[in-house]
């Protein structure tokens, strides 16, 4: 489980999560919540929040204002337009999860959603990342940044453990159906990534979202590439 003694999103954070899911759907901009916890306690509260703009936002520690506790973990959403790939995590958020498992010296809990996809995705690092580690994935990070993201493919899967909850509950969800992680990974960005994603890189396009969600799932490339190659024919999926 990601959650310590929770398999499930911890209920006493679901509230800021919804605002700040609504939050996005108004502004269009990503917001950002760290969750973290009193010594001594098994609850979550969030200990610090902040705004960003519509790509992109701030991963923050706890605020020392509400005394002495422990970071957990993070949440933060994504826009739910067109050109917001859903849910999928991206290098940058890969590679800040780390940073901030670095710094804090504790393996830490990310997580995304946004107010329409069926599933929140969350993600942590398996162990902490020696140095060693830590510098390939910065210097891994600028290749990623100018489009070569293979390093962060190959390696996800294998470093990271992931699950999916719903995003409504909070309850984890074992073995979601591909066509959900399919659907939260795209969001609303499906009509625009059938026009933009040309016929012959579908495959190649579901492999990347394949690895950044449920790296050992075929079924997720093959519904992904179902998805990419479905008509819309007077407004029926076809």
């Amino acid at each position: 489980m990601l959650f310590d003694n929770n398999k499930n999103i911890p209920s006493e954070v679901l509230p800021e999560i919804r605002t700040m899911e609504g939050y996005t759907a108004r502004t269009k901009k990503e917001i950002s919540a760290t969750f973290c916890r009193k010594p001594g306690s098994k609850r979550l509260f969030v200990a610090n929040h902040i705004g960003g703009d519509q790509g992109s936002v701030e991963s923050l520690d706890c605020a020392r204002a509400f005394g002495k506790s422990e970071r957990v973990g993070d949440v933060h959403t994504h826009p739910d337009d067109a050109e917001t790939i859903g849910i999928l995590p991206s290098q940058d958020d890969v590679f800040t999860t780390l940073v901030d498992s670095f710094n804090v010296n504790r393996p830490q809990v990310s997580c995304i959603t946004n107010s329409i996809t069926p599933l929140i995705e969350c993600y942590k690092p398996r162990g902490l990342p020696t140095r060693d580690e830590f510098d390939l994935y910065r210097n891994e990070l600028h290749k990623a940044e100018v489009g070569d993201p293979g390093f962060y493919l190959d390696h996800f899967g294998n470093d990271f453990d992931v699950e999916f909850y719903d995003r409504n509950t909070g309850r984890h969800i074992k073995h979601p159906k591909s066509s959900l992680i399919v659907s939260s990974a795209f969001g609303n960005s499906r009509e625009s990534l059938k026009k933009n994603v040309t016929a012959l890189e579908h495959t190649g396009f579901c492999e990347y979202v394949r690895a950044f969600t449920a790296p050992k799932r075929e079924d997720v490339t093959a519904q992904c590439v179902n998805e990419l190659r479905r008509q819309n024919i007077l407004g029926l999926d076809v």
